[in-house]
């Protein structure tokens, strides 16, 4: 498991910096229940994309309101991925 998202129905706390990430299995599925609560994301796996349970509209939404956390992310992770 090498491709990770972020979680963002689950990341509550991403305005604190505290993203939930999760992998994605071979088929390209999220996989619930292997979350992983950090800053950045488990090393050595690449961060793809990110990802809600109630679809784009509400990742676009989220990315909105949580801008700021997410360009700290992007420049923790050197521009790797999303």
């Amino acid at each position: 498991m090498d491709r990770w998202v972020v979680d963002a129905g689950m990341s509550h706390d991403a305005n604190d910096g505290i993203f939930c990430f999760c992998p994605l299995g071979e088929n390209g599925d999220v996989i619930v229940g292997m979350n992983f609560l950090s800053d950045k994301p488990p090393p050595n796996v690449k961060l793809v994309g990110i990802v809600h349970e109630d679809g784009q509209d509400a990742v676009e939404a989220w990315c909105n309101q949580h801008g700021d956390a997410l360009d700290t992310l992007y420049a923790s992770v050197k521009g790797e991925g999303i």
